[in-house]
């Protein structure tokens, strides 16, 4: 299959143990089969995803994850945590590991919402609330033509919907996957997808 720019989004205040530990995952495997990991940068499952994809870029498993961070009233949002991770990167695999890109500093943060589906080929949603930050970014993917894809199970499991990768199964706006391998698998099966580009 075709090398794939894929977003990979799920709440900042991700503080469940499972959320974390499947964005490492899929932010690994993701690399490791050659697609580059894209996210809107913050804490929580975006941090996650970027630092083991961009360890394992640095390893020479697979291209090196693009965040997105946005200006707002003259100052990068979650800019500690940015240099956090550059400085901790640079540490242990020299600099370069991760590609940063800032919007215009006039983007307020609403707009930020619809710029990490722009540059994607395809969305991964960890976790998220129905009426959370990662329920507009997947409906400005869905607006795009992106594909949407979430955990079968964990952890946005929830039968009443109240969580979002349950919402989005019940509305059949989104594709499950098993596991990180079984993500990959549906990837490669894709036809070739043309975004507008990280």
């Amino acid at each position: 299959g075709a090398a794939l720019r894929v977003a990979v989004v799920g709440r900042r205040s991700a503080d469940t143990g499972a959320a974390v530990a499947l964005a490492e995952l899929v932010g690994a495997e993701l690399c490791r089969s050659g697609h580059t990991v894209l996210v809107s940068f913050g804490y929580g499952v975006a941090a996650a995803a970027l630092r083991a994809a961009a360890d394992q870029a640095a390893c020479g498993y697979g291209p090196p994850p693009a965040a997105f961070a946005a200006h707002h009233n003259g100052r990068v949002l979650v800019g500690g945590l940015l240099r956090e991770m550059d400085e901790q990167l640079a540490r242990w695999h020299g600099a370069g590991q991760i590609r940063w890109h800032y919007t215009e500093p006039g983007y307020r943060p609403p707009e930020f919402r619809s710029v990490l589906a722009a540059h994607c080929d395809a969305m991964v949603i960890i976790d998220g609330l129905v009426r959370g930050g990662a329920a507009i970014e997947a409906a400005h993917a869905a607006a795009l033509g992106r594909l949407v894809f979430v955990p079968a199970g964990v952890p946005g499991d929830d039968v009443a919907g109240h969580t979002l990768p349950a919402r989005l199964l019940a509305d059949a706006a989104a594709r499950p996957f098993l596991n990180p391998a079984g993500l990959c698998a549906e990837l490669a099966a894709l036809p070739t997808v043309v975004g507008e580009g990280a």
